[in-house]
């Protein structure tokens, strides 16, 4: 895999050139704006088989510009660390426009999904782990798709219509999936104080057979509270497929208690279930870990999770990682 990162440094080196280039050239028309952050981790586990090693696991290049004050474009590229071969995979993650109109803003193409709202501001740890929704692929994070968004005083709506495989996956069928979120309050809580409280509600149709058309239902609730030096917050997550007669439920708590402004202790409790009778498919993840800011864009965190599963088939292990995230 080493062979891999001088290749990967060299393609970021010419990809950014190239956007330097391109916004001298536009510069004097449009305002342009470049940045990049990088997960990083080394990881460790008890599991027998599992090795310590760094891993990329993500790498992001953005692109922006505001081409007037109705309409703005962003470019994301992603790469990160493949866990089936080790390799490093870049996928162009949004490319979107978005119109802003007095009856609300349309995002056209590539671009970040509504399922999570307000929580990924809540949880502010997406470079220790996933938010629960996404780590138990109730959707992706970005997908192909149209959307529309508005704010009515404390209230916040998102309806979208997606393909429903994400971005890193071609469409596979004809049907779409449609994605409503209604949030109130403070919608970062990573920054600001206040409190949140919302649900999520999405429907997605696929081809069971060639003669009938089943159903996939999602329905999530969630709430936040921040104010000083405490962040709170609160997940549930219930997914039904009718075709399968399955269900997956997820309940997630957590928290951040800020010592100091470079010093930050976390937790998150993780519950998942699953009709499914495998027995990975019923564990609990307790989550711990420390975090210290030596500079704004500069985040460092030794974390521990320990993953305990529903059945005596399976042994509680413990994951061990020294997480990296940086922004420039």
């Amino acid at each position: 895999m080493l062979p891999i990162f001088p290749k990967f440094r060299l393609m970021i080196k010419i990809f950014k050139a190239v956007l330097i280039i391109f916004s001298l050239l536009i510069s004097p028309i449009f305002p342009l704006e470049i940045s990049s952050q990088v997960f990083f981790d080394l990881n460790m586990s008890s599991q027998k088989g599992v090795y310590s090693a760094f891993h990329l696991r993500r790498a992001y290049l953005n692109f922006t510009e505001k081409i007037s004050d109705e309409l703005s474009f962003r470019l994301t590229t992603d790469a990160g660390t493949s866990t089936i071969d080790g390799r490093i995979n870049v996928f162009i993650k949004m490319a979107n426009i978005t119109w802003n109109t007095p009856i609300g803003s349309f995002i056209i193409g590539p671009q970040s999904t509504n399922y999570f709202g307000p929580n990924k501001k809540t949880w502010g740890y997406r470079f220790i782990e996933k938010f629960p929704g996404h780590l138990y692929d109730f959707s992706q994070s970005a997908d192909l798709g149209v959307s529309w968004k508005k704010y009515f005083n404390q209230f916040f709506i998102h309806l979208a219509a997606y393909n429903g495989t994400g971005f890193k996956k071609p469409d596979n069928d004809r049907h779409k999936r449609i994605s409503l979120l209604v949030s109130q309050g403070e919608q970062n809580l990573l920054v600001n104080s206040g409190r949140n409280w919302g649900g999520i509600f999405s429907f997605e149709p696929y081809s069971a057979n060639s003669n009938k058309v089943s159903m996939v239902y999602r329905l999530g609730g969630f709430a936040g509270y921040s104010k000083k030096s405490l962040r709170l917050g609160y997940e549930f997550h219930l997914e039904h497929d009718e075709g399968l007669n399955h269900q997956e439920r997820i309940l997630a708590f957590y928290g951040n208690i800020s010592k100091t402004e470079k010093f930050s202790l976390l937790g998150r409790v993780d519950i998942y279930q699953s009709s499914v009778g495998h027995p990975e498919m019923r564990k609990n993840i307790l989550l711990m870990g420390l975090s210290y800011n030596p500079s704004s864009n500069f985040q460092i965190s030794p974390n521990v999770r320990y993953i305990i599963y529903n059945t005596n088939m399976l042994e509680p292990y413990w994951v061990g990682r020294l997480s990296f995230n940086y922004e420039f």
